[in-house]
């Protein structure tokens, strides 16, 4: 319910120890490295900030760490730091020598490649030439090299494979003769050969027998060498033996290169760690903060590499820098919850020390998903469609991961909301647990249960929105408390005052509908329920003045530190801003109903479509019109409720106590990017 608590950790380490501090903290991966203050620096009269690493240097190193990684691609390699750094260390002397290989490697690889390349496409395209060819059924004759005649003429082309008998008759007068070759898509592809002839007449009848001339490959004649396809066996062996020489290359160089890419992707990540430090001429120190949890390891860690010579110390974020967002805010929820988490850090990560809303937002989202498109069927089907993308196309993105276990998590609540409601493709096929949504929407529920009409569905959806806003109201409360927002407690929207005219007003709403809409509660009790807190906030600018020291009264001027025109204003303002904000929030609910009658209505509207289409067109137009239907409605009003169900946990409740001033976490750990 909480971010993770964060400590400020400063350390001071001997200069001859930088470089292994730095590979012990990128080894921990928990530190988030942050600019010395000052106010923090111990012996600060002594720090003098200095540049830890020259810009040429880390640019040497960068570039050396994209060349070797560039090598390692085009073998086939991805390079990641790996667990075991010792057995891949390189003294810089040896890191010199081995770089020297880079440009040696490279070439011999570019060479092997490129003639590897240039044997593929010469394959390819006499595979290509050869499958052209054979498609007409002449790959041996001497018509495949371009062979031409004064005396006979050739028609390349296709016909229906039904048709081919027939046009076989209607030629076969004329002396015309036809090499059959390949099947393909429903068509017989052939050569027809006739003598000149009879040209224009034999065309004619090929024509009027379905015959579809087709063109034969243009340079037939200008690839003479491509028509001996004994070319492909003397091209194979050359590629093997590129394939032995690249395999070779490999074996012989993959390891040296890979320790050359470890050692200059270390040296970036040392660099961007120490970039940190400020340093005398024999200390550097560093400050950062890191989750409490991970402390003792990072602790143990410099005291390892140190051998006991250093000086930490640590200590809790200060108020001010909680309320002014300088602590870094780690959010730790169980795997589960991904997809949940993954909406909450989208609307904006939680200020440090205030709650996040996942655990909660989660339970409050597939309830209204449910309420909103229950069915048992057509939630199975979103639900397996999210198993089989990730099952089928494994999507690597974290985020298209979370988006297709939230389509599961929903599908299972649609289908839970579907058995309390009885719904299967929109029909009553079982009886419901709870009560029948197709019966209450139709007018026909029997009555004498939880649920006998609209009206009812339309009151739940409003006291589940009324239980959301009470929750979020109660949130901003302990968030305040926790900030010391004193000003926030008792004057926000969800502040005191905010919440004593808002369950005034539910209880003023509850009277009017007990006595049928024909009274107010009594005026003591409005004057106590709406008037007074009303009033209260007119004390919201000076009791911020007076928690600033700024409270003062001048001549021609208010309490609030404005005229007293727009002190009044301001007043105004702010009624308006929570009457108007708590009603409409309120009636923003109606909204689960309403897409929850709309999935009965519409599934009973292709319902009817589909019995007229049976009527004239029979069985099959009925069936196709309610898949039609279904996909529809999975798809477009699937896609709506998901997205009506954000909307609500977004701008109706994390509207009353989310504060999205937080700093997300980033540790620079080894397998950062740069």
């Amino acid at each position: 319910m909480f971010p993770a608590s964060m400590v400020k950790v400063t350390a001071v380490v001997m200069n001859r120890y930088a470089s292994e501090v730095s590979e012990a903290i990128l080894k921990v991966g928990a530190l988030q490295l942050t600019e010395i203050e000052k106010a923090e620096r111990i012996l600060s009269e002594l720090v003098k900030e200095t540049k830890t690493s020259d810009e040429e240097t880390k640019n040497h190193f960068s570039e050396i760490r994209k060349k070797s990684e560039d090598l390692l691609l085009k073998m086939g390699i991805k390079p990641e730091i790996p667990i075991k750094l010792e057995e891949y260390r390189l003294d810089p002397d040896d890191f010199s020598k081995e770089a020297l290989i880079l440009d040696e490697v490279r070439e011999k690889l570019q060479s092997v490649l490129k003639r590897k390349e240039r044997i593929e496409k010469e394959i390819n395209l006499i595979e290509s030439f050869g499958r052209d060819v054979s498609r007409f059924g002449i790959e041996h004759t001497a018509l495949a090299r371009g062979w031409e005649s004064r005396w006979v003429d050739f028609s390349f082309g296709r016909v229906e494979i039904g048709k081919r008998e027939q046009l076989e008759e209607n030629v076969n007068p004329l002396g015309v003769a036809i090499l059959w070759g390949i099947t393909e898509a429903g068509f017989v592809y052939g050569t027809a050969v006739y003598l000149k002839r009879n040209r224009e007449e034999v065309r004619e009848k090929l024509k009027d027998s379905g015959w579809e001339e087709i063109g034969f490959p243009s340079d037939v004649k200008t690839r003479e060498e491509a028509s001996r396809f004994n070319e492909i066996v003397r091209l194979r062996k050359e590629l093997e033996k590129l394939t032995g020489e690249f395999k070779e290359i490999k074996d012989r160089y993959s390891r040296r290169l890979f320790r050359i890419w470890v050692a200059a992707r270390m040296r970036e990540l040392l660099g961007a760690v120490e970039k940190y430090f400020a340093k005398t001429s024999k200390i550097s120190i560093f400050s950062g903060w890191i989750p409490a949890y991970k402390l003792r390891e990072l602790l143990d860690a410099i005291d390892r590499v140190t051998g006991g010579n250093c000086y930490i110390e640590w200590r809790n974020p200060t108020i001010s820098e909680i309320v002014h967002s300088k602590v870094p805010v780690l959010v730790k929820n169980p795997k589960f919850m991904s997809p949940f988490q993954m909406l909450v850090t989208n609307y904006g990560a939680p200020s440090y020390k205030t709650i996040d809303p996942t655990p909660v937002m989660m339970v409050f989202y597939l309830i209204m998903f449910g309420l909103m498109f229950a069915d048992v069927c057509q939630g199975a089907i979103v639900a397996l469609a999210g198993l089989l993308i990730l099952k089928l196309f494994k999507p690597k993105r974290e985020n298209f991961k979370n988006l297709f276990h939230l389509m599961i998590w929903c599908g299972g609540f649609s289908i839970i909301a579907g058995v309390l409601f009885g719904s299967y493709f929109g029909k009553q096929w079982i009886s419901p647990v709870l009560f029948s949504m197709d019966e209450v929407v139709k007018g026909t529920a029997p009555g004498g249960k939880i649920i006998n009409d609209i009206y009812d569905i339309l009151g739940i959806s409003v006291f589940f929105g009324l239980f959301i806003l009470s929750v979020g109201i109660i949130f901003n409360w302990i968030n305040s408390l926790l900030l010391r927002d004193w000003k926030g407690l008792i004057f926000s929207k969800g502040g005191l005052l905010g919440a004593w005219i808002f369950f005034g007003g539910i209880y003023s709403a509850y009277y009017m509908i007990k006595n049928n809409y024909k009274a107010l509660p009594p005026g003591f009790q409005l004057l106590f329920l709406l008037v007074i807190p009303s009033f209260l906030f007119v004390f919201e600018k000076p009791f911020e003045n007076i928690l600033s020291g700024k409270a003062r009264i001048k001549e021609g001027e208010a309490v609030s530190g404005g005229g007293i025109f727009t002190f009044f204003m301001e007043w105004g303002v702010k009624l308006l801003e929570v009457f108007s904000g708590y009603l409409s929030n309120s009636l923003s609910f109606m909204r689960i109903a309403g897409f929850g009658i709309a999935h009965v209505t519409l599934m009973d509207a292709f319902y009817e479509m589909a019995e007229m289409a049976r009527g004239t067109g029979g069985i099959i137009s009925s069936i196709i019109i309610m898949i039609f239907g279904n996909i529809l409605v999975i798809c477009l009003e699937g896609l709506s409720v998901g997205i009506q169900s954000l909307r609500l946990n977004y701008y109706e409740f994390f509207t009353k106590f989310y504060r999205t001033t937080g700093l997300v976490f980033k540790p620079i750990t080894i397998s950062r990017e740069l």
